[in-house]
């Protein structure tokens, strides 16, 4: 039997608006994914894995629940949670039954430094979850409210914290127990930026160090004097291609600045001001993606919550020492 004569045009049309369907199903149910983490969680499923200490059939699910249902309803609940999980990569599935991988002994309640149990527990909370449905009553009123977060509770994060004690012990003991293991790797691997450190505010951070003590406060009131700060910052494709651009000095304008004798470089420091330094300069990477997690390219400022900052012409002539910016040069 001859199949039918479609137009191939229109047969490629079609599939991309399948695709295109399909892209966008994927981002409508991709809750699921998040939802079905939180209750694995809460139903301790894997530590019921560690401590059975081999693969876990679905019977052994339903025995270690002790729920007390239909079983075998209760069987197909647990296939259809482990499948939806499986597929995201938490859980193995082998003939013999599911196995915890690297990324489920995070979610372990007894891993030492490593369990961020807390920190799911205080992400999915309410508190924290209902100001994504307001992402668009943001935008429309930006000006008005500094976060999403402050447009559904009437005031920024660590105000409601200071206010709300229950919650602030829950988001508390989500930043302590995220930051073992970031500290640990920081405080191992950065050495030489730590040496000789007498104190250090660790930003979200509550947990002692034997290396270091930690000096407790709030940053957005006041800083507490250190001799460091640091802080734990998160960064996307995007700042790291921003700080390349800044450290990254052009081979040209080496190579164009070697052109000239000493007399003449000396002659364009003049000219210049310190702005011929930058040449020597050797740029911290790190400091300048954590700067720059700051930078508001929308307003062309520094902003550290409700305070902005940015440099004046005259304050950046005086550290450059350029003495051909004048007063007159400054235009509103």
């Amino acid at each position: 039997m001859a199949l039918p004569n479609y137009d191939i045009d229109e047969m490629y049309k079609t599939r991309e608006v399948l695709d295109a369907q399909a892209h966008i199903w994927n981002y409508t149910f991709n809750f699921i994914n998040s939802v079905s983490l939180k209750c694995a969680i809460q139903l301790g499923i894997p530590d019921i894995i560690h401590s059975h200490g081999q693969a876990m059939t679905l019977p052994d699910f339903v025995d270690a629940l002790s729920i007390n249902n239909n079983k075998a309803k209760l069987q197909d609940c647990i296939y259809r949670l482990m499948r939806i999980l499986v597929h995201a990569g938490l859980f193995i599935q082998e003939k013999e039954g599911y196995l915890l991988t690297p990324t489920s002994r995070l979610l372990l309640k007894d891993e030492p430094n490593l369990s961020m149990i807390h920190y799911i527990h205080a992400m999915f909370d309410p508190i924290m979850m209902d100001p994504w449905h307001c992402l668009s009553q943001w935008i429309q009123s930006y000006g008005d409210q500094p976060t999403p977060f402050a447009i559904t509770h009437s005031r920024p994060l660590f105000e409601y914290t200071r206010e709300d004690t229950g919650f602030s012990c829950l988001f508390n003991e989500a930043m302590a127990h995220n930051n073992p293991l970031i500290s640990s790797v920081v405080i191992e691997h950065c050495k030489g930026a730590l040496q000789g450190l007498k104190s250090l505010v660790d930003v979200g951070g509550l947990e002692e160090s034997k290396k270091l003590s930690y000096v407790g406060g709030d940053m957005f009131m006041s800083i507490p004097s250190a001799y460091a700060i640091l802080l734990k910052v998160r960064m996307d494709l995007s700042t790291k291609s921003r700080v390349l651009m800044v450290v990254k000095v052009p081979k040209k304008l080496i190579k164009w600045w070697k052109m000239f004798n000493y007399v003449d470089q000396q002659k364009l420091i003049k000219i210049l001001g310190n702005l011929t330094e930058l040449l020597h300069v050797t740029p911290r990477p790190d400091l300048i993606e954590a700067l720059l997690t700051f930078w508001d390219p929308s307003s062309l400022v520094f902003r550290f919550r409700e305070c902005e900052m940015t440099s004046t012409l005259a304050e950046i002539s005086g550290l450059l020492h350029l003495l051909y910016i004048e007063k007159d040069m400054i235009r509103a």
